[in-house]
């Protein structure tokens, strides 16, 4: 069984920031899943293109801050197969329904958002009255990471592009402070999806 996955600039004109040094497992002190050394397993149901699927996704840690993402559908062929980095993606395989180059750096972003590869190598930034902290993603957008106390035991991250938010990733807990499911909404494309992690 093969394995597959998926994708800020705010104006900082006037805006005094703060530094904040990487935490592992955490941004900013918000508990996130930023799983450095270890694989991920979800049930997902994707929305892309009006393409309705459910399937699996797994991102697995490979050598010197590298992951694999892998989706493949319920009835089992692979659908994505990518290797991550900061610095991009390369392709392993990809089903000829999905291989457009758009949707194939949205996944990127969208997977480097959820384990935050981004912050490997950089810095995080405060912004005032923002309950959170941000990240550079590459030279046009960053990438915001929060918590939402309207909500019980939900935080989230949102990717900006220039000061246009372009998609969010929602990270839902139980009762017990355990991951339950995370959201993936895009402003400027049609597709979204859900997680539940498979323990």
């Amino acid at each position: 069984m093969r394995f597959l996955l998926f994708s800020s600039f705010l104006i900082l004109s006037s805006c005094a920031i703060q530094q904040v040094e990487r935490n592992e497992g955490h941004s900013c002190g918000i508990k996130m899943i930023f799983p450095w050394d270890q694989t991920m397993i979800f049930h997902t149901d994707l929305s892309v293109m009006d393409w309705d699927l459910s399937g699996i996704m797994i991102l697995q840690k490979e050598a010197n801050d590298k992951y694999r993402f892998l989706l493949t559908a319920d009835a089992g062929p692979t659908l994505i197969d990518m290797t991550f980095s900061m610095q991009g993606y390369k392709r392993n395989y990809i089903f000829k329904k999905l291989d457009r180059n758009l949707l194939l750096s949205l996944f990127y972003e969208d997977v480097s958002v959820l384990i935050g590869i981004h912050i490997l190598e950089n810095k995080g930034f405060t912004l005032p009255d923002f309950k959170g902290c941000c990240y550079p993603f590459n030279k046009k957008k960053m990438v915001c990471y929060y918590s939402d106390e309207s909500l019980t035991a939900q935080s989230g991250a949102t990717l900006y592009d220039m000061s246009k938010a372009t998609v969010t990733v929602n990270y839902f807990y139980d009762a017990n402070n355990l991951l339950d499911s995370i959201s993936v909404i895009h402003y400027n494309f049609n597709m979204h999806y859900k997680l539940y992690p498979i323990y």
